[in-house]
């Protein structure tokens, strides 16, 4: 079983979401509750892996519950604003509470994760409105 975080991470992104959910489950079942960094990285790429098989709930509540042991990580508050935002099929009413936390987590980021985070605002056209909105037509 692969367990290192890149690993997993690596499963996700070449479509074995499933394994890679196990794998993170594993790995939160043996690290410490006081490895709060680690444990909200392990909780944000399972919810990665569930929001690629389209498990919103199960999504939200990993990416709150990493959300609640790291409040100032920048790049789970903007995922979870996507994930609010793809929750309620891209309605106006989400779009326009979603936008400033995608900003204000946009602009806290150090250069490698806004890049990363423009790249899956930019990569996914579910998101054509808010990449439009943060970034311009790109």
């Amino acid at each position: 079983m692969l367990t290192t975080l890149e690993n997993l991470d690596d499963l996700v992104q070449s479509g074995r979401a499933r394994e890679a959910i196990s794998g993170y489950s594993l790995a939160l079942e043996t690290t410490p509750f006081e490895a709060k960094t680690e444990r909200a990285h392990l909780l944000a790429g399972r919810g990665a892996a569930h929001m690629t098989l389209a498990h919103w709930h199960e999504a939200e509540r990993d990416y709150a519950a990493a959300e609640h042991l790291l409040p100032g990580d920048s790049s789970i508050a903007f995922t979870r604003a996507l994930l609010l935002y793809r929750v309620n099929d891209g309605s106006q009413l989400v779009f326009r509470r979603v936008l400033p936390i995608c900003r204000d987590a946009f602009d806290r980021a150090d250069p490698a994760t806004r890049q990363s985070l423009r790249e899956q605002v930019l990569d996914n056209p579910f998101y054509k409105p808010l990449a439009e909105a943060l970034f311009g037509n790109q």
